[in-house]
């Protein structure tokens, strides 16, 4: 029925409810709640300097649907090269923790080139995922930027730092042992 739309995908990106938008930060960590809204377009997500080409700080992830994760997950970095972007599927949400400390803009990056302190949240997922077209680099190829500023509040960040801490519960999860064996069939009329 024309009424009906059972996917669109567009050539805007928007992040709580704005066009490619920007928001400037300090250069200490944040904690951020990424949920992909898109009914159709998937996400390979990665921070990136545009003047320089270097590659931003990495995501931490510590959460998922399904609550904390046991210990946080590094995603991105020049060491990590086999797990460097973070992929999100429509109606996924993950909770991240970035880090800016060390990149404001003058830092030298690893490339030898200084940062210039604006960090753009890029995208390089196909669509449909995982075999149809590249996203364009000015368009869906970017989310949203980052700048981080030269002041810092306070001397002390006493947030969770994941780089120092190996877990994120005091005890594990329990899991079922073996994996419950249910199989039905449904017919949806």
């Amino acid at each position: 029925h024309p009424y009906w739309v059972p996917e669109f995908v567009g050539d805007v990106i928007c992040v709580n409810g704005k066009a490619w938008p920007f928001l400037n930060v300090e250069a200490k960590r944040y904690t951020f709640l990424f949920l992909n809204g898109s009914n159709a377009r998937s996400y390979e997500m990665f921070l990136n300097d545009p003047v320089s080409g270097n590659t931003g700080p990495v995501l931490w992830v510590i959460g998922t649907d399904g609550g904390y994760l046991d210990k946080p997950v590094k995603v991105g970095g020049a060491a990590n090269a086999g797990n460097n972007k973070l992929v999100m599927m429509p109606g996924e949400r993950y909770q991240v923790i970035i880090d800016f400390a060390g990149y404001q803009a003058g830092v030298i990056g690893p490339n030898g080139l200084p940062y210039s302190g604006n960090w753009i949240l890029r995208n390089t997922a196909k669509t449909p995922f995982p075999g149809g077209v590249a996203a364009i680099g000015a368009t869906t190829g970017q989310i949203m930027q980052f700048r981080v500023g030269r002041t810092i509040t306070g001397t002390f960040d006493p947030s969770f730092d994941p780089a120092r801490n190996s877990r994120l519960r005091r005890t594990r999860i329990e899991r079922p042992t073996p994996p419950a064996q249910v199989t039905r069939a449904l017919t949806l009329n």
